[in-house]
């Protein structure tokens, strides 16, 4: 019976059908938090957390709120262009985003799309 097991198991292990799951956030730490308010003039993250020693943002999770009863939607781009308020990704109010890769989270700007500011929820991670 314990070859039989031992067969088996070697068996499993051959075929590669145990593996490590694909899960890139579990790799991440939350190191710092704000809360950015996103107006008419287009915003970028924290430079001095972004870039917090010792390797800076990796990741960085945002979420929308805005005041109760009203809408808050916002754009935002990676690029390093600005965005306006008919021009970037559209996010609306309780949502939430994710920006991958330390480049990507410096060039990053938002802006309100509609009459209402929103506050950012932001948390970094490394």
């Amino acid at each position: 019976m314990k070859k039989l097991a031992l067969v088996v198991f070697a068996l499993v292990l051959s075929t590669g059908s145990i593996r490590a799951q694909n899960n890139t956030t579990r790799f991440f730490y939350q190191y710092d938090h704000e809360t950015i308010t996103v107006s008419t003039t287009a915003i970028g993250f924290t430079t001095a957390k972004v870039n917090a020693a010792p390797i800076g943002a990796q990741l960085v999770t945002v979420t929308i709120e805005c005041a109760s009863g009203t809408t808050c939607t916002t754009r935002f781009l990676a690029d390093g262009t600005t965005p306006t308020s008919s021009v970037g990704q559209q996010v609306d109010y309780q949502y939430s985003f994710s920006i991958y890769g330390h480049d990507n989270i410096v060039r990053f700007l938002a802006i309100r799309s509609a009459s209402t500011d929103s506050k950012y929820q932001v948390a970094y991670y490394r």
